[in-house]
């Protein structure tokens, strides 16, 4: 309870400035939030706490009498989405972002999880790795009989990749073309959302 107030007055506060700082230190392990928001937004998970306002859990630091953030549940994530931007509408955010030292810190930590993690280069081997791993399960998997329905999306019934064989479809998830209307393949998305951040952050200086 004392925390949603903090968050509400902050919201409403005027002429808000870095001297707050340590207002919400005290409340928040705030370096754990701004590297929750900040992996949301590099990774476009669609299902977390921006656009659903949920798959994150809070830690009672009883320690520090600090809430800490951690983000959970990463399925609708590189290019899996769901398209509601929460961004400006959540309070916790809204707020915390008018404060210039945390919106600088949170666009310091975009830019350095893109630059030095989220990229093909340092990515892709170890998505190879995994895709030799895997294969020949998923190959298996696909190729036993169903024993449901199965589920498919409203407005998605011609997309190709559900005509694949298993292992082209795997693959083409990975490496492209997924010829689908509703998701793109795994490296050209990493390569396509890493670049356009980069960019952004070039065109700011």
């Amino acid at each position: 309870m004392d925390l949603t107030r903090f968050i509400s007055e902050q919201l409403n506060a005027t002429n808000i400035d870095d001297s707050v700082v340590p207002l919400w230190k005290e409340k928040i392990d705030v370096d754990s939030l701004l590297r929750m928001i900040a992996l949301e937004i590099v990774i476009s998970n669609s299902d977390a706490y921006l656009t659903m306002a949920n798959n994150y859990i809070l830690y009672d630091d009883y320690e520090s009498d600090r809430v800490a953030f951690s983000a959970q549940d990463f399925d609708l994530t590189m290019g899996s989405a769901i398209n509601n931007a929460g961004f400006s509408t959540r309070p916790l955010t809204s707020s915390l972002i008018r404060v210039p030292k945390f919106k600088q810190d949170l666009e310091r930590l975009i830019y350095r999880m893109t630059k030095d993690l989220v990229n093909t280069k340092l990515l892709a081997p170890r998505i190879e790795s995994l895709r030799d791993f895997l294969l020949e399960d998923v190959v298996w998997d696909q190729n036993l009989p169903r024993l449901g329905k199965g589920l498919r999306r409203p407005g998605h019934n011609n997309d190709n990749d559900s005509k694949m064989e298993p292992e082209t479809a795997f693959l083409a998830a990975i490496h492209g073309p997924t010829n689908s209307t509703r998701s793109m393949a795994l490296l050209d998305w990493i390569e396509f959302r890493s670049n356009n951040i980069l960019d952004f952050f070039e065109r700011l200086k």
